[in-house]
């Protein structure tokens, strides 16, 4: 018997501005990329 699996992928991204530090690039990139795996899941739920 085959079994199969989904398997899905979320990056989160950041504009780096000319006084943005490491922190903030990364906190703004989690944001963004948890925002996509929420509508993901509201659209699934649909």
């Amino acid at each position: 018997m085959a079994h199969s699996a989904t398997l899905s992928l979320s990056v989160g991204y950041a504009l780096a501005w000319e006084h943005a530090t490491a922190e903030s690039l990364q906190e703004l990139a989690d944001q963004n990329m948890y925002r996509m795996k929420n509508q993901r899941i509201q659209q699934t739920l649909k």
